[in-house]
């Protein structure tokens, strides 16, 4: 059972790492925590529910839906919100996106209503059979979706000119604005780049968890660990901290009470913080 556990771990955490890695990205950049990222993942779940119950799209199609209309949402909000406090404090920062999460679920709750909503696809129940391994079509496809997305997204930040400038902005924007780059366009892009993450990652937590209007707070609180843990600003890490989140949440709700799942990434956190503050693949500054 240990083997079939940690391949569930695995699966569940890579899906936890994409779902942290737009957070990752935007604050790799922007050098802005986003305490809304949990109520934009609570939107990309919604669409990807009601691009299913009003027109039939299966939930992986659905980011074909998703994806443009979280890009221009994630476009909108720093053009028009986080693009005026880029500069500003950390407190600014922190009140502006956490005065966003919170108008955006108040929102949801409002007009959608408190109900929980679920997404039914047949192979969510149904599983692969692998040797003494027994693995969930929905877990699988996530994974692999999962893993193609976080290959497209790397393939393009290193090789890209849009990339290259990602990277160079998030290493020394003040170099990079010397060397030509428009500092300001990549904010953008990267947020924008960011919201696409979100969108994907929602569409695939959708197949698994139902939604509703505080659904972000649970994600949110995971993003945060994994992205601490990994490096803050590492898509590697995002990838890897959501591993060892996801191996740990289902090893110590097998092995243990359901309750110690919540609690150990936690108690890892804190032994990360105080062995290695910058994470696993962060860099001190």
């Amino acid at each position: 059972m240990f083997l079939q556990n940690l391949v569930n771990g695995i699966f569940v955490g890579a899906m936890y790492g994409l779902t942290a890695s737009g957070l990752s990205l935007i604050f790799g950049v922007l050098n802005i925590v986003n305490f809304a990222h949990g109520e934009f993942i609570m939107i990309g779940m919604y669409i990807t529910y009601f691009a299913g119950a009003l027109l039939g799209v299966n939930p992986i199609l659905s980011v074909l839906i998703s994806v443009p209309v979280m890009l221009i949402l994630g476009v909108l909000v720093e053009r028009f919100l986080i693009n005026r406090i880029i500069n500003s404090s950390d407190m600014a920062q922190i009140f502006l996106t956490v005065g966003l999460g919170l108008v955006l679920s108040n929102l949801a709750l409002i007009f959608i209503g408190g109900n929980y909503y679920s997404v039914r696809v047949g192979y969510a129940t149904e599983s692969l059979k692998l040797g003494s391994l027994l693995i969930g079509k929905a877990s699988f496809l996530t994974f692999i979706v999962t893993v193609i997305t976080f290959i497209v997204v790397s393939m393009m930040l290193k090789y890209t000119f849009i990339g290259k400038a990602i990277r160079a902005t998030s290493q020394d924007r003040t170099t990079a604005q010397l060397m030509g780059v428009n500092t300001g366009f990549i904010y953008t892009v990267a947020f924008g780049l960011g919201m696409v993450l979100v969108a994907i990652s929602a569409a695939l937590l959708t197949i698994m968890f139902p939604v509703y209007p505080n659904i972000g707070n649970h994600f949110v609180v995971i993003c945060f660990v994994i992205v601490v843990l990994g490096g803050l600003g590492s898509l590697p890490g995002a990838l890897v901290g959501g591993v060892i989140v996801g191996v740990i949440e289902i090893l110590c709700g097998y092995y243990f009470s359901m309750g110690w799942k919540d609690v150990v990434p936690f108690l890892v956190l804190i032994i990360c913080l105080l062995v290695r503050p910058q994470g696993i693949f962060g860099t001190r500054t």
